[in-house]
C-alpha cells in the first residue's frame, strides 16, 4: 500500500550519484505558531490511491496543484496520467514489480525527470480514470505524449531536511522554517518517508517513525500546514519534541483526520522534500534538452590550484527559427554561483564557445533542484542552427558540481558461474539509448572541452572471501541536466492563461519578435494592439484572438493565430467534503451544471457535515463559514436540497445546491448504473463505484448491498471497478451534453 523506492549504488569518487533540486521563497516573513492552507483555500481534494503504490504521484501533483488554485480553484491534475507515462512500456524507467504501478520510485528521481521533460501533467479530465489499466495499451511515443502536456514544469525544489540529536539545534529550525515559509507563501510541500503501522496513532492521525524489525515502506504526502505546539504526547511513541507538519495524504477522506495525518517535525525518515511548480503550457513551444529522464547523479573533473569552479555545456540544433528566453538547470551542490551565456552559430559543434555570446546571466543556487533561469534579453535562433548553452559553476569549495545522467550496473558472478546483474533506476540501457557525441561537454578553463561522452566508465572489483563470490560495478556518466526553453517565431503570448480571471483583468499581448500584434474579440474586425485588453462593457466572458506581422521582419511568413478564452471569475467552492459518522466523500457536481452538487447518505441519515474549500466563505442558512470550517446540516426527506452561497472579496457571489440522496433500507427495483436509486446515472454513481473499488481493493469488500452491487457492474464481469465507473461517467457526460443515448449503448 505505500511506495517502494528501490536501491540505488552509490560511489565516491569522480561520479557521485546524486539527486535533484530548486531556490528559496523571497522575502521571508514573520511565521506563525501554526497555519493551514485549508483555511485559505488552496489545497486541492484529497484523493485515493486504492491498491496502487502512487503516493509518489499524488504528494507531486498536489503541490502544483496548490500553486495553481489561487488562479485556477478547480485545477485537477492526474495521477494516473503520471503513474503510467513514468513507466511507459514505450520509454519509461524500467520496472521489477508484477504491476507498473506499484513500482514507486526512488528519489523522487522519477518524478522529477519526467515532469521536468514536460511530460506532462494533464487534467484529470483528459486522461484515463483512475485505476483504468488500459492506459497500458498506449503506444505514445515521449514526443506525443510531452504534446499532451497542460502545464510544463518550471522548477523542482528540493529542501535540505535533517534531524539533529538536539531537536532544538539551530540548524534544524532554520530548515523548518524554510519548509513553513514555502507553505505560507502558498505552496504545498511533496515529502516521503518510511511507513511502518505501528508508528501510527490512529487516534490523533499523528505519526513519529521509529526504527524497528518488521515491515516498513517509503510513502509520500504533501505538507500543508503546521501546528509548533502539537502535543510530542499525541505521538504513538515520544519524537522528544513538539510540533508536527499537516499533511495531505492519498487514502481518501475518511482516513486519518479526514485524509490528513500530523507528521512529527523529528521525524528522522523524512527525506525528498521538494516544491514542485508549473506555468501553462501555452507560455512556451519547445524544450531543448539530452537529460530525458532527469537528473540521476553528478561529475566532479579534476581540478588543480584549489581552483574551485568548473564549466558545463550542452550543445543542440534549433528545430525552428525562435527565441530562447529562460534556461532550466539541475543544481546538485547548495550554494552554488552559476553564470550561463547562449552561444549561437557555433562554427565548431565540438567547441560550445565558437559561436557568438549572445547573452550571459549570473545567479546563486542556494538550494539543489532543477530551476528556471530567466534571461534578460531573449535570443534568436535559426532553424538548423546549432547553439549552446554554456555555464560557469562555482562555491567556497571544491565539488562535484555538475549534474548529469548516472548509471551503475553491478554484476556478481557466483562459484559455479552464474551471474546476477542489477542496474541502478536509471540504467545503462537508458543512458546509452540516446547518449551520442557533441551533446554535453565540460571544462576546467573555458578554452579545452572534453566530450562527455568520451568519459570512461569507473569500474570497482570486490570480492567475498567466504561465499566465493565476484562483484563489478560500472559506473558511467551521462549527459548534462541543462535545457533551453524557447517560443517560436511568430508565438503571441499571453499574460494569463487562466480561462477564469478577475472581473477588471487586462490581458496583455507580445511577443518576442517585437512585431506589431493584431487582435480581434468579434473574429472579423481587426485592429492594431496598443494597450492591455479587458472585458468589454457588460461581458461575461470574450475570446481573444490575435497575431504577430512579422512581415516588416521575416516577409513572406505566414501568419499563426493564437486564441484565448476568458470568463469573469467568480466566488467558487472548490470541493466540498461531506461528512457523515466517518463515512466521507466529496460532493459530486452535475456535469450538465457544475453549480448543482449530488451526495448520497444511507437511508435513516438524519444529519450531515460539510466542510468547503473557498478562498472566501461560505453561507448557509444564514449563517457564514470560512474555508476548512465544518458546517452541521440537518437532512430531512428522502431527497434535501442544501443552499450555499460562496463569496470571495470582489468578485460576485456563487449559489450552489447540494441535493443529498439517500440509499439503502428496503431493497429498490434498481437501475443498472443508478447506484445511489436517485433516479438519474451520473458522476455520483461513477463516484460511489470507485470509493466501492477502492475497498474491495484494500478490505475484500465494496461496501456495498447486494442490490447496489448488481447496479453498479455495469458491464456484467462481476467485478465492481473503474471500468464500470468510466463507462457510467461517459455515458452521463453524453446524456449531460444531450446525446439521447442508453447507458447499454457504451457498455463494450
Amino acid at each position: 500500500m505505500k511506495t517502494i523506492r528501490k536501491a540505488a549504488a552509490l560511489f565516491t569518487g569522480l561520479l557521485v550519484a546524486a539527486g535533484a533540486v530548486p531556490a528559496f521563497p523571497a522575502g521571508a516573513e514573520e511565521l506563525p505558531e501554526s497555519f493551514d492552507l485549508r483555511t485559505k483555500g488552496l489545497v486541492s481534494s484529497v484523493k485515493d490511491q486504492i491498491n496502487y503504490e502512487t503516493s509518489w504521484a499524488f504528494s507531486a501533483l498536489s503541490s502544483i496543484e496548490t500553486g495553481e488554485m489561487a488562479a485556477d480553484p478547480f485545477v485537477d491534475l492526474s495521477e494516473w496520467h503520471l503513474a503510467y507515462y513514468t513507466y511507459s512500456n514505450q520509454f519509461g524507467y524500467l520496472y521489477s514489480t508484477d504491476n507498473l504501478f506499484n513500482a514507486g520510485t526512488y528519489d523522487a528521481q522519477q518524478e522529477t525527470g519526467i515532469l521536468t521533460s514536460w511530460i506532462g501533467p494533464v487534467s484529470e479530465d483528459k486522461a484515463e480514470i483512475y485505476g483504468d489499466e488500459s492506459i497500458t495499451d498506449s503506444m505514445l511515443t515521449m514526443d506525443e505524449v510531452r504534446a499532451q502536456a497542460e502545464y510544463h514544469v518550471t522548477d523542482a525544489v528540493n529542501l535540505e531536511y535533517q534531524v539533529t540529536e538536539n531537536r532544538d539545534d539551530a540548524a534544524f529550525a532554520a530548515q523548518r522554517d524554510a519548509v513553513k515559509q514555502y507553505v505560507y507563501g502558498g505552496e504545498a510541500v511533496d515529502v516521503s518517508f518510511l511507513y511502518r503501522s505501528e508508528c501510527f496513532d490512529r487516534e490523533h492521525a499523528s505519526y513519529y517513525y521509529q526504527d524497528a524489525a518488521g515491515e516498513k515502506n517509503w510513502h509520500s504526502v504533501s505538507i500543508v500546514g503546521w501546528d509548533d505546539s502539537f502535543p510530542a504526547s499525541a505521538f504513538a511513541s515520544d519524537p522528544g519534541m513538539d510540533g508536527a507538519w499537516l499533511c495531505k495524504d492519498s487514502y481518501g477522506p475518511s482516513w486519518g483526520n479526514d485524509g490528513y495525518i500530523w507528521l512529527s517535525y523529528a521525524d528522522t525518515s523524512m527525506d525528498d522534500v521538494y516544491v514542485i511548480r508549473a506555468e501553462s503550457a501555452g507560455l512556451h513551444d519547445r524544450l531543448y534538452q539530452h537529460d530525458d529522464f532527469g537528473n540521476s547523479g553528478r561529475f566532479a573533473a579534476d581540478r588543480e590550484n584549489g581552483d574551485t569552479s568548473v564549466m558545463a555545456a550542452n550543445v543542440f540544433t534549433a528545430q525552428e527559427d525562435g527565441w530562447i528566453d529562460s534556461l532550466m538547470f539541475c543544481n546538485v551542490s547548495r550554494g552554488t554561483d552559476a553564470e550561463f551565456t547562449v552561444y549561437t552559430g557555433l562554427a565548431d559543434p565540438g567547441n560550445p564557445v565558437s559561436g557568438t555570446a549572445q547573452t550571459t546571466v549570473s545567479t546563486r543556487f542556494p538550494e539543489k533542484g532543477y530551476q528556471t533561469v530567466t534571461l534578460e534579453t531573449p535570443v534568436a535562433l535559426e532553424k538548423g542552427e546549432q547553439f549552446a548553452i554554456v555555464a560557469k559553476l562555482s562555491g567556497t569549495q571544491a565539488d562535484s558540481r555538475i549534474p548529469c545522467e548516472f548509471a551503475t550496473r553491478t554484476e556478481i558472478t557466483h562459484p559455479d558461474g552464474s551471474n546476477d546483474v542489477s542496474d541502478s533506476v536509471f540504467s545503462m540501457e537508458m543512458l546509452e539509448r540516446d547518449f551520442t557525441e557533441g551533446q554535453s561537454f565540460y571544462s576546467t578553463d573555458g578554452t579545452y572541452w572534453y566530450d562527455m561522452y568520451h568519459v570512461e566508465p569507473l569500474t570497482d572489483t570486490s570480492g567475498d572471501a567466504d561465499a566465493g563470490d565476484t562483484t563489478e560495478t560500472t559506473m558511467k556518466a551521462g549527459n548534462i541536466c541543462m535545457k533551453a526553453v524557447t517560443r517560436d517565431v511568430g508565438t503571441v503570448v499571453f499574460s494569463d492563461y487562466h480561462e477564469s480571471i478577475l472581473p477588471d483583468a487586462k490581458i496583455t499581448l507580445s511577443n518576442d519578435d517585437q512585431a506589431p500584434i493584431y487582435y480581434t474579440l468579434d473574429g472579423v474586425n481587426w485592429e492594431l494592439y496598443q494597450e492591455p485588453i479587458g472585458f468589454p462593457e457588460g461581458a461575461e466572458e470574450m475570446e481573444i484572438s490575435a497575431y504577430a506581422d512579422l512581415e516588416i521582419v521575416a516577409k513572406g511568413e505566414e501568419k499563426t493565430i493564437f486564441s484565448r478564452h476568458y470568463s469573469v471569475r467568480a466566488s467558487a467552492v472548490s470541493s466540498l467534503l461531506c461528512k457523515n459518522a466517518g463515512d466521507n466523500d466529496y460532493a459530486v457536481p452535475d456535469p450538465a451544471d457544475p453549480k448543482h452538487l449530488r451526495y448520497a447518505v444511507p437511508s435513516g441519515t438524519k444529519t450531515l457535515e460539510l466542510v468547503p474549500m473557498t478562498a472566501g466563505t461560505v453561507t448557509v442558512d444564514g449563517k457564514t463559514y470560512a474555508s476548512g470550517q465544518t458546517i452541521p446540516v440537518s437532512l430531512t426527506g428522502s431527497s434535501t436540497g442544501i443552499t450555499l452561497t460562496a463569496q470571495e472579496e470582489g468578485l460576485a457571489p456563487t449559489t450552489y445546491t447540494l441535493t443529498v440522496g439517500t440509499f439503502g433500507g428496503e431493497e429498490p427495483e434498481y437501475t443498472l448504473g443508478d447506484v445511489n436509486a436517485d433516479g438519474e446515472v451520473n458522476s455520483v454513481d461513477a463516484s460511489l463505484i470507485l470509493v466501492a473499488a477502492a475497498s474491495f481493493g484494500l478490505h475484500g469488500t465494496t461496501g456495498l448491498e447486494a442490490w447496489q452491487e448488481a447496479a453498479g457492474n455495469v458491464n456484467a464481469d462481476d467485478a465492481v471497478d473503474a471500468v464500470d465507473a468510466s463507462i457510467v461517467l461517459t455515458y452521463a457526460s453524453s446524456a449531460g451534453l444531450g446525446g439521447g443515448s442508453r447507458l447499454e449503448d457504451f457498455i463494450p
